[in-house]
């Protein structure tokens, strides 16, 4: 059994079930070997969760990248990035954010950190990208706009703000995207949104 078989099964196990409900035994039994061998490579949960964001975080990391390489038009690749984030939300038992939050502070302060960081750096590449192309308008200022975004994505995992027994939070995302783009697109961008339908067809609208 490699480390990072027990990484990947104790990430879908948190992810389906929700951090707090998954136990050291869940992932032992899910993975067919004893609690015993487990610690011998994981000495506690706090350990286990820890690897298991700096792995979700990595796999997102690297799609991201692979839907930025992929697309030269700045529009469509932030409708896709925004396709992929909401596929992630929606395979995410509601709740996993606020038990990270809660339960292991440290770990969701060290993966918030470095989400944000990547994420702000691909908002003010796609919007340099975007205004140079004509989608977005000249007027905005790029780091201001990246740092908003960053700045509301927070209040969307945000449980308070949004509980999840009220909202769905795919929902939530969706209309913080949608909301997002109007703010910032040109004439041009929105006849291009609307005219190939890119909401309907990357998210569902």
């Amino acid at each position: 059994m490699q480390r990072s078989q027990i990484i990947q099964s104790a990430l879908e196990l948190f992810m389906k079930y929700g951090i707090r409900s998954v136990s050291m035994d869940d992932v032992s039994r899910a993975l067919g070997i004893s609690k015993k061998t487990l610690y011998q490579h994981i000495e506690t949960k706090g350990e286990l969760v820890h690897l298991s964001v700096k792995k979700h975080h990595a796999d997102e990391m690297a799609i991201m990248d692979e839907i930025k390489s992929s697309y030269s038009d700045a529009l469509e690749e932030m409708v896709t990035i925004c396709q992929y984030i909401l596929q992630v939300v929606k395979s995410i038992k509601p709740g996993v954010m606020y038990d990270l939050q809660k339960y292991y502070g440290n770990v969701w302060r060290d993966w918030d950190e470095k989400h944000s960081a990547y994420v702000h750096d691909i908002l003010v590449d796609n919007l340099e990208t975007g205004i140079k192309q004509g989608w977005y308008r000249p007027d905005i200022d790029v780091e201001i706009i990246a740092r908003l975004y960053v700045g509301k994505t927070r209040l969307v995992m945000d449980e308070q703000i949004f509980p999840t027994s009220q909202f769905k939070q795919e929902q939530v995302v969706r209309m913080h995207f949608i909301y997002h783009l109007h703010g910032i697109l040109t004439r041009s961008g929105i006849e291009k949104l609307y005219s190939e339908d890119l909401l309907n067809k990357k998210l569902n609208v």
